[in-house]
């Protein structure tokens, strides 16, 4: 695509970035009930977003390096200072994981090959695409966390702070990705292909962290707990499935799935604490 390409874009808007600092210091290492098997299953989430989100972003900017489009390079920008800020406080999360004896590190080093191979040997727009596709899956999950509350009821409240924070903002900028993707390469096939592999991907990668941190913990009762509140009550996984593929309709966009308005309940809560924490 040449320098001057424009692009439609449904993510015209504005995607503020809140710089909030969260204090995890009081909480308790298995911050959900008590539960080893939920909590592990947010950790191992956790685990991967440092490296993950700093992918999205080298991929994102490469694909809106050419794109002339002032709306979708404002959003460009909103989502990389978001994906910053996202982060950078998971790499306090996980520091605290890595002091309990996680081995975060372990985790993190599985994750770089897979982006190192992503990277370089499929290439600038295999990496876009992996990276819209991802950004779909988080969004559908963001949209069960803003609109349930049963998801994090029985979470700590400086953890639950900080997913519904997080959750609201993935739905937020979750067209970004997406749109630089479509002014680049539209084809309906490429992108579905390119979602069965990301798909097998995440869940390789959340079930390798997640196998880890159980290690560790040595809890009996973590898997079948996790696989309750995965696939019974709340049913989190169950719960996604259909929204999840909606990706596979042809004139799909991002925000014709209900995650973005959910989102919209969160926003003056956490507008209020960036300018309070400011």
């Amino acid at each position: 695509m040449s320098a001057n390409a424009t692009a439609s874009t449904g993510s015209s808007a504005a995607i503020p970035v809140r710089d909030i600092h969260f204090d995890l210091s009081a909480s308790p290492m298995l911050w959900h009930g008590g539960s080893a098997g939920v909590t592990g299953f947010y950790d191992a989430l956790s685990a991967c977003f440092p490296l993950g989100e700093a992918f999205f972003i080298r991929s994102v900017k490469r694909g809106a390096a050419e794109i002339d489009d002032p709306a979708l390079n404002a959003a460009v920008r909103g989502f990389v200072g978001q994906e910053s800020v996202h982060s950078r406080e998971h790499r306090a999360y996980n520091k605290r994981l890595s002091d309990a004896g996680y081995d975060v590190a372990a985790m993190e080093r599985a994750q770089a090959k897979t982006i190192k191979w992503i990277e370089e040997d499929l290439g600038d727009d295999a990496a876009l695409g992996i990276t819209a596709c991802m950004e779909h899956m988080t969004s559908v999950l963001a949209g069960q966390i803003t609109y349930d509350e049963a998801y994090l009821r029985d979470a700590d409240p400086a953890m639950r702070e900080l997913w519904v924070w997080h959750a609201m903002e993935e739905a937020e900028h979750g067209a970004v990705a997406f749109d630089v993707l479509a002014a680049k390469r539209p084809g309906y096939f490429y992108r579905v292909g390119l979602m069965l592999l990301s798909t097998w991907m995440l869940f390789e990668i959340i079930l390798r962290n997640y196998g880890l941190i159980a290690r560790t913990d040595r809890a009996p009762r973590a898997l079948r707990e996790m696989l309750s509140y995965l696939f019974w009550s709340p049913g989190f996984l169950r719960r996604v499935f259909f929204p999840y593929l909606s990706w596979y309709r042809p004139g799909f966009h991002p925000f014709q799935s209900a995650a973005h308005e959910r989102a919209a309940a969160h926003r003056a809560h956490y507008d209020a604490l960036t300018r309070k924490t400011a």
